[in-house]
């Protein structure tokens, strides 16, 4: 079972993987999302508990949906 902090990482990788996949820089994301770029960087190292309302915002700055950002792949022992 994941811990909390590896779920943190996880669904941090997955936004970072998504933004960069659209060429957009922390700043950005951070401005279209009406947010500190310190906040994206925590987020996306994992650093911090992230709220349904920041999520749903990052989810519409990379113009995706929430599950895509939460689909965590299934640990395998």
């Amino acid at each position: 079972m994941l811990t909390s902090g590896d779920l943190y990482k996880l669904l941090g990788d997955n936004i970072r993987a998504r933004r960069a996949a659209k060429l957009m820089t922390q700043q950005t994301l951070a401005d279209l999302c009406n947010m500190e770029k310190s906040n994206i960087s925590r987020i996306e190292r994992g650093q911090t508990n992230i709220t349904i309302k920041n999520l749903y915002q990052i989810a519409c700055g990379l113009e995706t949906t929430m599950c895509d950002l939460l689909t965590i792949p299934n640990k395998k022992d």
